[in-house]
C-alpha cells in the first residue's frame, strides 16, 4: 500500500515501475490494509458518503482537501508566472457589531487557471473474497494520465491514509448519471444552506453573510423557479426568470452562471463539460460590478 507522511504524492510515476506501459490499472483500497479491516473501511465509507444514505457508487463529500477538490475543483498559477489586477468583495462586521457591510478591494495578483474537479466516485466491491473501495474510473500506466492518477491516489489517501494501484480487470459499478441534476429548492431553504456553508464548508460568518446578501438579491427579483443542484452540481443554485437563468456558486470565488432557457438540457452535461464547452451566455465574477452585471438578466 502506498502511505506517505502528508498522505500525499507528488507523481505517480514511481509507483508503476511493476506496471507494462499502456496496463489498465484502478486506484483504491483493501480492507485488509486498514487497521481496523472492513469495519474501518465502512465507518469511513459512511463518513464519506454524507447525510443522504450511502449508495455505491457515490461521489465523496468535502471532509478534507482533496475531497473538495475532487467535487469542486482548484486554482493553480499558470506558468510562466504574470500578474493582473483583480477586484475582491467581501463582508466585515460593522463597526456597532450588528451585521455586516461589504467592502471590496483591487490589487495585483498572479494570474491562475482553474482546473475543474474530477468528480471520482468510490464503489465498495468485493474481489477474490477481498473488500475493496475502488474509484470507478479506469487509468492507463501512461504520461498522459499521470496528472489523474496522481489526483485519484491523493484522493483515496486523504480519506483512508494510504492507497493501492491495482491491476485487476474489476467489474466496478458506473456512476448512475441522472437525467437532471437539479432539484426543486423550497421556499424556507436557508437554513439547509447555512448548514452546509458553516458544517461543510467550514465558511466563517462574515462569509456566510456576503453569500446570503447575494441570494436574498436573486430572491427578491421574483424567480418563477428555484433550483438546487445534486451529485456533482452541489454548491449551486439556479435562479429561473422571465427571458433567462442565473446559476449561483455556494463556493467563494466561484463565478456566476448565465444561461438561456435551454439550461435543463445543458445540465444533463458533466459541470467539465458546460465550462470547457463555454456553453454559458455569461460568466460572471463575483467583484464589485457583480450586481451591476446580474440585474440585466433578472429583469
Amino acid at each position: 500500500m502506498i502511505t506517505t507522511k502528508n498522505n500525499y504524492i507528488i507523481g505517480p510515476k514511481k509507483y508503476l515501475a511493476g506496471f507494462n506501459e499502456n496496463e489498465k490499472i484502478f486506484v483504491g483500497v483493501s480492507a485488509e490494509d486498514l487497521r481496523g479491516g472492513l469495519g474501518d473501511l465502512k465507518k469511513l465509507l459512511i463518513e464519506y458518503g454524507g447525510n443522504e444514505p450511502l449508495v455505491n457508487p457515490f461521489l465523496p463529500v468535502t471532509k478534507n482537501k482533496k475531497a473538495y477538490e475532487n467535487r469542486f475543483g482548484f486554482e493553480r498559477i499558470v506558468k510562466p508566472e504574470r500578474k493582473e489586477l483583480r477586484t475582491y468583495s467581501w463582508d466585515v462586521p460593522n463597526y456597532n457589531h450588528n451585521g455586516y457591510h461589504e467592502v471590496s478591494r483591487t490589487r495585483e495578483i498572479k494570474v491562475k487557471e482553474y482546473i475543474l474537479g474530477d468528480e471520482y466516485n468510490l464503489s465498495l466491491i468485493s474481489h477474490d473474497k477481498k473488500d475493496i473501495v475502488i474509484i470507478t474510473e479506469s487509468f492507463k500506466n501512461t504520461p498522459a494520465d499521470y496528472d489523474k492518477i496522481k489526483r485519484a491516489v491523493n484522493l483515496v489517501m486523504s480519506i483512508f491514509k494510504g492507497a493501492n494501484i491495482f491491476k485487476e480487470d474489476f467489474q466496478v459499478l458506473k456512476p448512475k448519471i441522472p437525467t437532471l441534476k437539479w432539484r426543486i429548492l423550497p421556499a424556507d431553504s436557508w437554513d439547509k444552506v447555512e448548514n452546509y456553508l458553516r458544517h461543510d464548508l467550514r465558511y466563517k460568518p462574515a462569509r456566510i453573510s456576503h453569500t446570503k446578501r447575494k441570494l436574498d438579491f436573486l430572491n427578491a427579483q421574483n424567480p418563477k423557479a428555484l433550483y438546487e443542484g445534486v451529485e456533482g452540481l452541489a454548491g449551486y443554485q439556479v435562479f429561473v426568470y422571465e427571458h433567462y437563468v442565473v446559476m449561483e456558486s455556494l463556493i467563494y470565488a466561484n463565478a456566476t452562471y448565465i444561461f438561456s432557457k435551454n439550461w435543463k438540457e445543458l445540465s444533463k452535461k458533466s459541470k467539465r463539460e458546460v465550462i470547457q464547452g463555454n456553453l454559458a451566455l455569461e460568466r460572471i465574477y463575483h467583484n464589485d460590478s457583480w450586481l451591476d452585471k446580474v440585474s440585466k438578466y433578472t429583469r
